[in-house]
C-alpha cells in the first residue's frame, strides 16, 4: 500500500508521516531528505557552488544517485540514516543552508527525473508512507491514500524557527516566515512538478491540531474502505 502526504514547508508532514508509518508498521520515505542529500553531495563532493545547483550535470546526478553510494535507510526505531560512500551525512542535512539548496536543486527537471526511480523502488518492496511536495501528483499518482497537510504561515514560521533553534540557528519569527514564504513561492512556481494539492487528496489543516490528533485522524482515514 502507498500513502502519500504532501504539503508546504514546516506543515508538519515529516513528523506526521513518520508517526503514521510507525503506527501502521509501514516504511517511511522522506523525499525531502533525498533532495537535501543530493544537494549536500553536489556541494561537498562535486564541489558545486549554490548557483550551479540550478543546472547540475547529468553525469554528476547519475554518479551521486548511484544506489551503491547514496543509501537511504529507515530503521525499525523510526530513525533515518542517509550515507554517501559509507559516510553518514544525515546530521548535515537539516540546516537552513540545506533548506535552500534542496529547494534550488529540486526545481530542476533532470534532478526530479533521476530521483523518480530511486523513490519508486521502495514501494516495490514495502508498504510505504511517502512525504514530500509531489508525492501524490508525480511520484505516486496511483497511491491508495493521498493527503495534503498544511497550516497557517504564522504557525509554520514558528515550527521552522523551532527546528532551526535545535540546530543552533537563531531566527526571529519575521525572518522565519520570510524564509517560509521564499520556499513556498519557489516550490509553487517552479515549472517542474510544482507544489500543488493532488486532485484526489484529503486536505488537513494542522494549525490548531497536535501531532497525535492529526495522526489519529489519518489512521482513521487510512482504515476506511476505499470508495
Amino acid at each position: 500500500m502507498i500513502i502519500t502526504i504532501d504539503g508546504p514547508t514546516a506543515s508538519g508532514k515529516s513528523t506526521v508521516a513518520k508517526a503514521l508509518a510507525r503506527v501502521l508498521g509501514f516504511y517511511y520515505l522522506n523525499t525531502g531528505m533525498l533532495y537535501r542529500a543530493l544537494a549536500y553531495v553536489l556541494l561537498n563532493y562535486c564541489h558545486y557552488t549554490v548557483d550551479q545547483l540550478h543546472n547540475p550535470d547529468l553525469k554528476d546526478l547519475v554518479n551521486c544517485l548511484d544506489t551503491d553510494k547514496l543509501i537511504y535507510c529507515y530503521n525499525p526505531d523510526g530513525s533515518i540514516l542517509i550515507s554517501y560512500q559509507g559516510i553518514d551525512i544525515t546530521p548535515f542535512l537539516k540546516t537552513s543552508e540545506m533548506d535552500q539548496a534542496a529547494s534550488i536543486v529540486s526545481s530542476n527537471y533532470g534532478v526530479r527525473e533521476q530521483l523518480l526511480e530511486f523513490q519508486r523502488r521502495f514501494a516495490k518492496i514495502h508498504n510505504i508512507v511517502a512525504e514530500g511536495r509531489d508525492m501524490g501528483t508525480v511520484v505516486f499518482p496511483l497511491a491508495e491514500k493521498k493527503f495534503f497537510l498544511t497550516a497557517s504561515i504564522e504557525e509554520r514560521g514558528r515550527r521552522w524557527q523551532h527546528d532551526r533553534a535545535l540546530q543552533d540557528e537563531k531566527f526571529n519569527l519575521a525572518e522565519s516566515m520570510a524564509n517560509i514564504h521564499t520556499r513556498d513561492s519557489r516550490d509553487e512556481q517552479r515549472a517542474c512538478a510544482p507544489l500543488k494539492i493532488p486532485q484526489d487528496s484529503i486536505i488537513i489543516d494542522s494549525t490548531h491540531k497536535s501531532i497525535d490528533e492529526v495522526v489519529k485522524y489519518l489512521v482513521h482515514l487510512v482504515k476506511m474502505p476505499l470508495i
